[in-house]
């Protein structure tokens, strides 16, 4: 599971308090104990380890008894961006969402100043918790922030490790509209913040992808052959390739999570609560994911186009060079078969006669003079279509021939 070390955070909202942070898990669960079994809470706890968490599930009153298996699937999640509801026996819904780590400067959006807490542990609506490092049982790496969602009908919990972008905003907006919107409940309406805010913070912004995709796609028949630019153009289109697969991963991820949060069996359970806002959370965020990830697929279709055509420019290459070695044999072979006769005349002159051609033993060199004529005639007779083919070079025929 993906962890970043944070200090540890406890908070705790509720339509009638409002919302308070706390120093220690003590004296969070103290409070949540306090509260009647019908008020609605939202306990978001940062930072805490294995132990903790166990801790924390097992005594928090969250109005339904989770199994076992659910418990150490909440403590230590195996994967992310799943949601699981179990309408029937418990009525409960866990979820995994993996969330943007929040930047340096971010991190303390939201959080109120620390400062010493009461005698109950709590430091009121604008207190915050202790600082404390995150424990040495986490497995910390470098990652997204993975946050585990256990929600019941009254209470909602998060846990995760390190805060991350959308945790402030989702707080903001729970805390403006929650209490003005009595008829919603409290459950539904922050899960579905939550789980949207996190997923639209997640989105990548594609423009620099794009226009790489567009350099690429206009300079890819310019490529000359050599050592560097096609080994470069590859390499290229490797890493384009490898960024778009990881973007749209993750946007499969999210979209199969929000249509999770869409099917019947959520939209008839109490995660589902509150109707139309509820629905609008979810279809205007799943909007805007598939809107991405089809820019994502136009972009990959735009890249794999121009794959194909440096693959289509390279075997013309290929096929020019074939054609242009093709004519050039063609010549030397109209050459040879020129060359061929007046070998064949000059071997059967020296095997079978002797032809006078020194004026020291012959008087008369005529004959000589004569076949050599005949022998330049025969050569400039026959390369007149040799220079002519040569004159207009390697002319290439239409695949498919006209008619005329």
């Amino acid at each position: 599971m993906p962890l970043i070390a944070a200090g540890a955070a406890y908070y705790c909202y509720t339509k009638v308090n409002g919302a308070k942070s706390f120093a220690s898990l003590a004296a969070l669960l103290e409070y949540v104990q306090s509260l009647k079994p019908e008020t609605e809470a939202w306990v978001d706890v940062q930072g805490e380890g294995f132990e903790g968490r166990r801790r924390l599930l097992q005594e928090l009153p969250l109005g339904t008894t989770l199994p076992p298996s659910v418990r150490e699937g909440a403590v230590s999640p195996g994967e992310c961006d799943i949601v699981e509801l179990q309408p029937f026996a418990g009525n409960y819904l866990t979820a995994v969402v993996s969330c943007r780590p929040a930047a340096e400067g971010e991190a303390a959006v939201g959080q109120p100043e620390p400062v010493a807490p009461s005698e109950s542990g709590s430091t009121g609506a604008d207190g915050a918790g202790g600082a404390a490092l995150a424990p040495a049982d986490e497995d910390l790496t470098d990652g997204p922030v993975w946050c585990t969602c256990v929600a019941t009908r009254t209470r909602l919990l998060t846990l995760h490790c390190a805060p991350f972008e959308g945790l402030a905003e989702t707080r903001h907006q729970v805390q403006s509209l929650a209490a003005a919107a009595a008829e919603t409940p409290l459950t539904s309406f922050a899960l579905a913040t939550l789980l949207t805010f996190t997923a639209e913070m997640l989105l990548p912004d594609p423009t620099t992808l794009f226009s790489e995709v567009d350099c690429i796609d206009e300079m890819v028949l310019l490529i000359a052959p050599g050592e560097r630019d096609q080994p470069d153009l590859l390499r290229r289109i490797a890493l384009l390739r490898r960024r778009i697969s990881a973007f749209r991963g993750q946007l499969y991820l999210k979209e199969r999570l929000l249509q999770d949060c869409m099917m019947p069996a959520v939209r008839g359970s109490f995660a589902a609560a509150g109707g139309a806002r509820i629905a609008a959370l979810y279809n205007e965020c799943l909007e805007k994911t598939t809107q991405v990830a089809d820019r994502l697929d136009d972009a990959r279709d735009v890249l794999n186009q121009a794959n194909l055509n440096f693959v289509t420019g390279v075997s013309m290459r290929m096929s020019q060079s074939s054609a242009n070695m093709d004519f050039r044999m063609q010549i030397l072979g109209q050459v040879a078969t020129i060359c061929l006769p007046l070998n064949l005349v000059a071997s059967i002159f020296g095997m079978n006669c002797t032809v006078p051609f020194q004026t020291d033993t012959h008087p008369t060199l005529t004959a000589f003079w004569c076949i050599i004529g005949l022998m330049v005639a025969w050569c400039m007779v026959c390369s007149v279509p040799i220079v002519r083919s040569l004159r207009a070079g390697n002319q290439a025929k239409a695949i498919v021939p006209s008619d005329e």
